[in-house]
């Protein structure tokens, strides 16, 4: 029997400013072929600055529109079908963490019906698996 392998590939990752403050995660897609920019704890300005200088696509006039924040958490899909997760504080409290809870399951969710899955008694293990994959990526690169 050989070594198991983990579910996720560090390499295909792209971690930065991970120091408990906040920062970007770029998860490429695995199980989907989605991207997700995972952005915890900044700004819309900060956002916009790291897709000028990581990303040669310009954001379209829908995906500005759309990277408003309007509470505490945000999921868009970018019209390159591409998905950002954004919170507006990096977890720290309970309340924090539930939201971002909330966010990874909009995210699962959005992902999953992209790929025309529907919700349903025989399909809601794709989405605990879905929602289980992204919340290990996101807590280990941000050591939450």
């Amino acid at each position: 029997m050989g070594t198991k392998r983990p579910h996720t590939n560090p390499r295909r990752q792209k971690l930065e400013n991970m120091k408990n403050k906040g920062g970007f995660l770029r998860i490429k897609g695995e199980t989907f072929p989605y991207d997700v920019l995972v952005c915890l704890g900044v700004k819309r300005e900060e956002i916009l600055a790291y897709f000028d200088k990581h990303f040669v696509d310009a954001l379209s006039p829908k995906d500005l529109e759309n990277l408003e924040m309007k509470g505490h958490g945000r999921v868009v899909r970018l019209d390159n079908n591409a998905f950002v997760l954004w919170t507006a504080d990096f977890p720290k409290t309970p309340e924090q963490f539930g939201w971002l809870a909330h966010e990874i399951f909009h995210t699962a969710d959005l992902m999953l019906r992209k790929a025309g899955a529907t919700l349903s008694d025989d399909s809601d293990e794709v989405w605990a698996y879905q929602i289980d994959w992204l919340t290990k990526i996101i807590f280990k690169a941000f050591k939450l």
